[in-house]
């Protein structure tokens, strides 16, 4: 299977990303598509396997639930037309993979992947810092079709650009490991929510605007949590920042009324032409012994 240039180009750089953060870290209205490609130890090339579900007419959409331990994860939007497709990378005596995938009775379809370590994780940690390479699965989601995305990250990193897409939900949690979701480009609709916790590690979410969910829930116990709140919102939007013991910056959009941060930054945050009908942004934060920096 190979990949049109662009699209190579972007997990490229994505992967290249991904490497460069971990190591320094530890230092359709159808059916299911999915393609896995297996390197295996000894092999020049991956083994590549096909998966097919049968097309159903359906008006139902899809749900994606990871789970991903000691490991790199990349996620972006698939080429126009094509299915959900997942490649993995990684040594099967170290690693398993685990696939699962349903289709309810609504025409929907649930597809469930699971990356961790055959053995106790804390090793895993302890052999990457030692020298291992992470193993490596990257996703690539349909643009047509509505989707709610799960996901459990452990001490891996994650790289997710979800612009263009149609992501209704997407909640995920983190510990000892970081996740940096962006949206680089508007969905193609309006999110319902974002959840994006830490226990610890690194939160980061670039370009939420664009996202325009109704509400979002943005957190880190301890480590780094980082908001963009810039984009193309399109919607008044709950917005909840929980920092705990993390640090961490917030980046706050123009053209758009901005309530809840009269105490941090000194005076009510309105928008530059009030005329207009703009969208409000209303901001609960809670920093306990973090200390969040806000950017006007």
């Amino acid at each position: 299977m190979t990949d049109a240039d662009g699209e190579g180009r972007g997990w490229l750089k994505l992967g290249c990303l991904a490497v460069a953060a971990l190591l320094g870290m530890l230092g359709v209205g159808g059916g299911i598509v999915a393609v896995v490609a297996l390197r295996q130890i000894g092999s020049d090339a991956p083994e590549r396997q096909a998966f097919e579900r049968e097309a159903r007419a359906a008006t139902g959409g899809g749900r994606l639930e990871l789970e991903v331990a000691i490991a790199r994860l990349i996620v972006a939007p698939a080429a126009a037309g094509e299915p959900i497709r997942i490649e993995a990378d990684y040594d099967p005596r170290r690693y398993t993979l685990d696939q699962q995938s349903e289709e309810p009775a609504d025409g929907g379809w649930v597809y469930r992947v699971r990356l961790a370590p055959n053995y106790s994780e804390t090793f895993a940690l302890l052999r990457l810092k030692l020298g291992g390479e992470p193993p490596l699965i990257r996703i690539a989601l349909p643009r047509d079709v509505p989707l709610v995305l799960t996901g459990e990250v452990r001490g891996a990193f994650a790289a997710m650009e979800l612009g263009g897409l149609r992501i209704d939900t997407a909640e995920l949690t983190v510990s000892g490991g970081a996740v940096m979701v962006s949206f680089l480009t508007p969905l193609a609709a309006p999110m319902d929510l974002l959840n994006v916790t830490g226990d610890k590690g690194l939160v980061e979410v670039t370009g939420l605007g664009n996202a325009s969910p109704r509400r979002a829930v943005l957190g880190q116990r301890l480590g780094e949590l980082d908001v963009d709140l810039r984009g193309a919102w399109v919607r008044d939007a709950e917005i909840e920042l929980n920092s705990s013991m993390a640090g961490g910056s917030v980046w706050l959009p123009h053209d758009v009324v901005i309530e809840g941060l009269e105490d941090r930054i000194g005076r009510p945050r309105t928008a530059t032409d009030e005329t207009l009908p703009l969208p409000r942004l209303r901001l609960s934060v809670s920093a306990g012994s973090g200390r969040m920096m806000f950017v006007d």
